[in-house]
């Protein structure tokens, strides 16, 4: 009964083997088995089949031949099955290493950008494909060499320099540089991280590196509009002063001798006031009458042509004015502008609200100029049939001040929303009091120089609300 246990135990170990086996070579049927792990399965499956034919032939009572070599190989058994799992985990651990190394080498072999790795001297560990294919050379040709030569000699002082920081936390550095590929010198961008030992000494550089050639040169297409736009903005504003200038001199003869022919005008009448020629004086009558309208309308010409020049010269004195940049305490700079502007807002019997302001960085001048002009647009375009509310408020969003002016007047239609910024647009031109379209164009102007910003959301007959935005006092330009 002892010896058929023992012959189904072997059995069933014979077949746990096999079946072991069988596993492995249908999970890893693409892979060759390792010649160790075949020749401890083999010899396995061997001895559990010469145990199985030993112990049956013993059953059978046919031989008691076999007995010292099975109780041999029965020792090595364990031995043998402990190799054979050894060699079987041991090849399960390889292939998760040699799939790993299969996948990352497939992604740098396949990645577009530049993958490099270097020694603390900057000689070449590793080179990916995509960077031996820019530079026209094997990696053979590559590894122990340095990167320096293919640096241009411009840009090498500043790569190493910026390279120094890898010395620092966080061990990393950013680099543009050119470098002589295969199709010439190519602007490259790299970004390095220092690999370090237990000391905090770099032992190696890996670096990844993008052709940033279309970037510089759209840059540099960039900075010479920019340049050409420039130089034309100066050339417009040197013509509209000179223009504006020049105007000035025959503007202030025609007003000149427009009041000369007043006193003139005004001396005949009374001449003729004192005939005693009643025909004379009739026949004169609208004669004089045509000369009075005449010189008004000549006056009301030569002093809108007077504002006109003088709107244009303030335009063209905004580009090239000197600023004296400074944070400015809003809430004093408003009571004084209000207080200024007493006697208007008294006028349209207005109520002005202030509220707690945050500080700016800018001009005081022309930040003085910006809120006058809102203001006075505000009282401008008020509502007959309602009693004038204005409010001024702001906050603080970050690094930038956004202040409003608020008022219940005629309003705006959204299709005048961007053109009303515009220079010479007035969006009412046949109101008397109706300026001559060039306060919200200096108020943008202003605001472009300073580095802020103006929208307006308003609608007919619900008021309007102009925002600006404004470098804060605190703000990392003030420092």
């Amino acid at each position: 009964m002892y010896s058929v246990l023992i012959t189904l135990l072997d059995v069933i170990a014979a077949a746990a083997a096999v079946y072991a086996i069988a596993v492995a070579v249908r999970h890893f049927a693409q892979r060759r088995i390792p010649q160790d792990m075949g020749l401890l399965a083999g010899v396995l499956v061997g001895v559990g089949l010469f145990n199985c034919v030993s112990n049956m032939l013993e059953w059978g009572g046919l031989t008691a031949a076999l007995d010292d070599t099975e109780d041999f190989i029965q020792l090595l058994e364990p031995i043998l099955f402990g190799n054979l799992f050894y060699a079987y985990f041991a090849f399960l651990s390889r292939k998760k290493i040699e799939d790993s190394e299969a996948k990352y080498r497939l992604l740098v072999e396949n990645q577009t950008d530049l993958v490099v790795k270097t020694d603390a001297q900057g000689r070449f560990l590793f080179v990916s494909p995509s960077y031996c294919r820019m530079f026209g050379k094997r990696e053979e040709e590559l590894l122990g060499q340095s990167f320096q030569p293919l640096v241009h000699p411009d840009d090498l002082p500043a790569t190493l320099a910026q390279m120094e920081q890898l010395k620092t936390p966080p061990h990393t550095c950013y680099v543009e540089q050119r470098a002589k590929t295969i199709s010439g010198w190519r602007w490259l961008a790299w970004a390095d991280k220092a690999m370090l030992n237990g000391d905090g000494g770099i032992t190696a550089v890996v670096a990844v590196g993008r052709d940033i050639a279309q970037m510089k040169a759209a840059e540099q297409e960039k900075e010479l509009l920019l340049h050409v736009l420039e130089i034309k903005n100066k050339e417009l504003e040197s013509i509209v002063y000179a223009a504006s200038h020049d105007l000035r001199s025959p503007l202030v003869n025609i007003r000149g001798f427009g009041g000369e022919l007043k006193k003139a005008c005004g001396a005949m009448d009374g001449v003729i006031a004192r005939q005693e020629d009643e025909a004379l004086k009739k026949a004169m009558a609208p004669i004089q009458e045509d000369i009075r309208e005449s010189l008004y309308f000549i006056d009301a010409g030569a002093a809108k042509m007077q504002t006109l020049i003088d709107g244009l010269l303030e335009i063209s004195r905004i580009g090239t004015t000197v600023l004296n940049v400074q944070p400015l305490e809003m809430n004093r700079l408003l009571k004084h502008i209000i207080s200024s502007m007493h006697y208007q807002i008294q006028l349209a019997e207005a109520q002005v609200t202030v509220e707690p302001l945050p500080s700016c960085l800018a001009d005081v001048r022309l930040i003085n100029q910006v809120f006058s002009n809102l203001l006075d647009n505000a009282l401008k375009y008020r509502d007959p049939s309602r009693p004038l509310r204005i409010t001024l408020s702001g906050a603080q969003q970050e690094h930038r001040c956004v202040y409003e002016i608020i008022d219940n007047g005629i309003g705006i239609a959204q299709e005048h929303h961007k053109k009303i910024f515009e220079v010479f647009y007035r969006l009412n031109p046949g109101r008397k009091d109706s300026g001559e379209g060039l306060g919200l164009s200096i108020v943008l102007r202003i605001l472009d120089r300073l580095g802020g910003t103006i929208a307006v959301a308003s609608e007919p007959d619900k008021g309007s609300t102009f925002t600006i935005t404004l470098p804060a006092a605190n703000s990392p330009a003030a420092q």
